[in-house]
């Protein structure tokens, strides 16, 4: 195994277009061990110079972030000539295969659990706004649900912050634009509420299972996102229906100055919503189907188990709506 200063790497998490992710373990005295996540600036660029002075920035930006609701930032480290982030580990998933997760379930068990989750990023993002950091990536896969049925936002690698001391402009992978607010799509200045609209495309996608533009071809999405035409298509029972149509309608304006005008704003109304789903209080404690299962972490066998588990998790979630 590789060894990054004091972690041991286990497995690769996941790769971008500027760092890597990968499992990792610190071991100590009396058979302890501490399970983290280790973020380092890929190896084909740990020579550019630009690259590694907004590694510095992603990390001067989140060590300033400590909330509940936010993936830690413990350490920023120094090994053979390239910087590495020590972050917290969360053993779950991402939204993303939460969505995919879902599929089975009724809209009005899905609102159910999207909620609770939108609270804890927007819980997150009132305290990144406050400090004049705005995310600017947010998407499903930097939203993480923990074994406890809590969210967590990640990677503030494009995040906007005073804190900055390199201004490029910065590339997005294909297929996030699909979460832009239209004014960063146009490349022109924004506030927290461009933060705001791409919650509102992730809680449109929690709650239905679809993407909110589709199949559409990129140009016809981009056309879409100027102009505010967006299909809000929901099948939810008819003392939902309203509310939360008037919700993601609101969250979605093309304008900002017509959007929750706070992050805070934005919970509180997510919040009334999920006060009216009575009939699913059960399963909105859903961390309690997480719990008690250990994470088998080997690169193999350690995805299928967790799928299993999440298949069960479903699987319970459905049967309480029912009772």
């Amino acid at each position: 195994m590789e060894l990054i200063g004091e972690y041991k790497l286990i497995r690769p998490l996941a790769r971008g277009g500027m760092a890597d992710l990968y499992l990792a373990e610190k071991q100590g005295p009396g058979e302890f061990v501490k399970t983290v996540v280790i973020k380092r600036v890929t190896k084909a660029l740990l020579n550019d110079d630009e690259v590694g002075a907004m590694f510095l920035d992603e990390a001067r930006v989140h060590g300033q972030l400590h909330h509940p609701h936010i993936v830690q930032l413990f350490d920023l480290k120094e090994d053979k000539n390239a910087y590495y982030m020590v972050l917290e580990y969360v053993p779950g998933w991402d939204l993303h295969q939460l969505i995919t997760g879902m599929k089975p379930l009724e809209q009005s068990v899905r609102a159910g659990l999207a909620l609770p989750i939108i609270c804890n990023v927007l819980d997150a993002l009132h305290f990144a706004h406050h400090l004049a950091v705005i995310h600017r990536d947010i998407s499903p896969g930097n939203i993480l649900i923990s074994t406890t049925g809590a969210a967590k936002l990640c990677d503030f690698g494009v995040a906007k912050s005073d804190l900055q001391q390199t201004f490029t402009k910065t590339g997005f992978t294909k297929g996030k634009f699909r979460y832009m607010a239209p004014e960063q799509l146009e490349g022109g200045l924004i506030d927290p509420r461009a933060d705001l609209f791409s919650i509102g495309v992730c809680l449109y996608e929690t709650i239905t299972g679809k993407k909110l533009f589709g199949q559409a071809k990129d140009e016809d999405v981009i056309q879409a996102i100027r102009s505010g035409r967006y299909p809000i298509v929901l099948s939810l029972p008819g003392n939902l229906h309203s509310p939360i149509k008037t919700l993601l309608q609101r969250a979605l304006m093309s304008s900002p100055k017509d959007r929750f005008q706070s992050a805070r704003d934005f919970g509180l109304q997510c919040a009334e919503v999920l006060a009216t789903l009575h009939s699913i209080e059960k399963p909105l404690f859903w961390g309690d189907y997480f719990g008690d299962e250990a994470v088998d972490h080997s690169p193999s066998k350690g995805q299928s188990k967790k799928l299993g588990r999440f298949r069960r998790l479903i699987g319970n979630l459905s049967k309480l709506s029912q009772g």
